[in-house]
């Protein structure tokens, strides 16, 4: 058996604890390390970006005129067909924590350390909107379903507190508001597929908040969990959530992940297997697949019995994403411990369970993915501060 190289100590996990928060999860606990780490020795990475093929679509108003691109040093990859870059994004200063497609496949929204959310074209990686609206960190973002709007949550403790979740204009930057209900740094920030409720949760708190997005009022907080919700996930229906917890007893995770009613916050499954590092539920609502440390389970969604497991090449999955078409899954993850072999992207053939692709163009954890609406490309973004836009199968 090969001994993994765990992302992090638990004394490393304890000491962040008291910087963070007690109520800390794993992801938690690598942003705020990389942080750190970021801080003491500067970025990783300029702020450029490597075309690959022209735009055909000519930048909307933008509300933040974008930093000034520089050539890129890096050589384009020329992997065939699955794997094969298109586009490598390095506008961002310090760790990327979130990316996410628009509806239309047209753009990106990237966040990071650098307390900013960038838009930007996804054929070209043009710099099209620069979202300067957070004081801290960006550590989570959505698209609404209609495109029109995004929503972002991060903060930090200390001088740059905020624990805020901000909702705004996506290619023009104008605020529509702020939720402010949060008690903690926001981790998680997530879009219900009717539009109507945004899903949040943060590092201090044991409870979801579900949300009206165009208005801000609490319609639902979900008290269930035994810890800071480290992942969730909304049904495709919009009725029902995924959350997941790891909890730390005595230096050992023990997760959990609960599957509830968005609007009542009544339980409807525990399923108690591994798995809440990240959590994705399938476009056709049968199955979700959910991961701690190597392994990804994928499970009935009405019965919670596992119906797949597959071997990651990470030492930690950080971040997973379903295919539209449901066919394959995406993951990513790594270790800060290591560069480059472990950092990777994985693309997985549900039915075979076999990885097709594996993409190892990344140098530290790969802290977010997801597949284009159009189910063509895959952008990760990582803590080696560049968003990577690549070919899915």
């Amino acid at each position: 058996m090969t001994n993994r190289i765990s992302p992090f100590s638990d004394t490393t996990t304890q000491a962040l604890s008291s910087l963070f928060g007690q109520h800390m999860s794993r992801r938690t606990a690598l942003v705020g390390l990389m942080g750190l780490v970021l801080a003491g020795c500067g970025s990783p990475t300029g702020g450029d970006t490597t075309r690959t093929s022209p735009s055909p679509t000519a930048p909307p108003v933008q509300s933040t005129p974008p930093p000034t691109p520089t050539p890129d040093e890096a050589t384009p990859e020329t992997v065939d067909n699955p794997g094969r870059t298109y586009v490598i994004f390095k506008g961002h200063h310090g760790n990327v924590n979130a990316v996410a497609w628009s509806p239309d496949s047209k753009y990106i929204a990237s966040g990071g350390n650098d307390n900013l959310v960038q838009v930007w074209d996804a054929t070209s990686g043009t710099p099209l909107m620069v979202y300067k609206g957070h004081p801290a960190a960006v550590l989570s973002l959505t698209w609404s379903p209609d495109g029109a709007t995004i929503a972002s949550g991060g903060g930090a403790y200390g001088d740059n507190k905020d624990y805020s979740v901000r909702v705004w204009t996506a290619l023009t930057g104008k605020d529509s508001f702020t939720y402010d209900e949060h008690k903690g740094v926001v981790t998680i920030v997530r879009w219900s597929y009717d539009g109507q409720h945004i899903a949040s949760a943060s590092s201090a708190e044991t409870s979801v908040h579900v949300w009206e997005a165009q208005t801000g009022k609490t319609t639902t907080t979900y008290s269930g969990n035994d810890d800071s919700v480290s992942s969730l996930a909304w049904s495709p229906d919009s009725k029902s959530i995924v959350s997941g917890v790891a909890t730390l007893m005595s230096g050992v995770m023990h997760p959990t992940v609960k599957i509830w009613k968005s609007l009542s916050g009544d339980e409807i499954l525990t399923y108690p297997g591994q798995g809440a590092n990240a959590l994705a539920w399938s476009p056709d609502g049968k199955l979700i697949a959910s991961t701690n440390n190597d392994k990804i389970q994928i499970w009935d969604a009405a019965s919670g019995k596992d119906q797949t497991t597959l071997q990651s090449g990470n030492s930690a999955v950080l971040t997973l994403a379903w295919s539209p078409d449901g066919k394959y899954l995406v993951s990513g993850g790594g270790s800060t411990q290591s560069v480059g072999s472990d950092n990777i992207a994985q693309v997985w053939n549900v039915s075979t369970k076999q990885a097709i692709t594996t993409y190892r163009s990344h140098q530290l954890p790969v802290s977010s993915v997801s597949w284009s609406p159009d189910g063509t490309r895959v952008a990760s973004g990582s803590w080696d501060g560049v968003v990577r836009v690549w070919q899915a199968i």
